[in-house]
């Protein structure tokens, strides 16, 4: 069985994912921090790609050139699209991109595996977990207006928004490789974030960061109820891999070798 490639951006959801998996080996490639390990014949690589697209693409080009995968695993983190609670499992049927202008095009909507994607849902339902099925989409900006979500909602009919699923779809379809995406809610589609996080994703960002949250001392207020909500989803994360790793490993997977 060739290994699994789960991408994840930050290193949050990195140490979500590692509770679940078997102890393995610390490696870089290509910039990217991963995590290679073994157990009972399963072997995976967990890659922190870092956020956004052009990150997610260079490491998963990286990744892709150094080792041979049977499948590809975008996860992480996630706002719902539609009605949900946080921690609740977010499964891709399909992935988009959307550059935030103009009509929506679909041609470049990729499918995500569908026995893969079955086995996440069984398994989710085996265990107990709300898990909601659909389309994903990747944008290049973080969206942080309540009014935003809905409006990204209506025009694509999304379940789910990141920021990295698309371009792993895309590497994974250039090298033949079957992809899924699973992730938990973070934030809801009706509640506004309490900082354009954008400010932080630039190199010098973390300076203006701070200072608007010095500007504006009741976004600390949001920024903790973020944060808690965030571990919600890490905990639902890493309660999720350790049931699915004993489904595909029982499976001997469905759709790759």
């Amino acid at each position: 069985m060739k290994p699994i490639a789960i991408f994840v951006a930050t290193r949050w959801e990195f140490e979500a994912l590692r509770r679940a998996l078997a102890p393995g080996v610390s490696r870089t490639v290509g910039g990217a921090r991963c995590l290679v390990g073994r157990e009972a014949g399963f072997s995976y690589w967990l890659v922190q790609t870092g956020i956004g697209f052009e990150r997610a693409g260079e490491a998963a080009r990286a990744v892709f050139d150094a080792q041979s995968f049977g499948l590809a695993v975008s996860s992480g983190f996630a706002c719902a699209l539609g009605p949900a609670r946080v921690g609740d499992l977010l499964v891709g049927t399909e992935v988009a991109s959307y550059a935030g202008e103009g009509p929506f095009n679909t041609e470049r909507v990729r499918p995500c595996s569908t026995p893969d994607t079955k086995v996440i849902m069984q398994t989710a339902d085996a265990n107990g977990m709300t898990a909601h099925e659909g389309r994903f989409l990747s944008v290049p900006r973080v969206v942080c207006r309540a009014s935003d979500k809905r409006a990204l909602s209506i025009l694509t009919n999304s379940i789910a928004l990141d920021m990295e699923s698309a371009p792993l779809a895309e590497m994974a379809d250039v090298q033949g490789v079957p992809l899924v995406v699973v992730r938990t809610v973070s934030d809801l589609v009706d509640e506004d974030l309490p900082l354009d996080f954008n400010v932080f994703l630039r190199s010098a960002g973390w300076g203006e960061g701070l200072l608007s949250c010095l500007k504006r001392p009741s976004s600390l207020i949001g920024v903790a109820r973020l944060r808690a909500q965030s571990k919600v989803a890490a905990a639902r994360l890493t309660d999720f891999f350790l049931h699915y790793i004993r489904a595909v490993v029982g499976n001997e997977s469905p759709s790759w070798g």
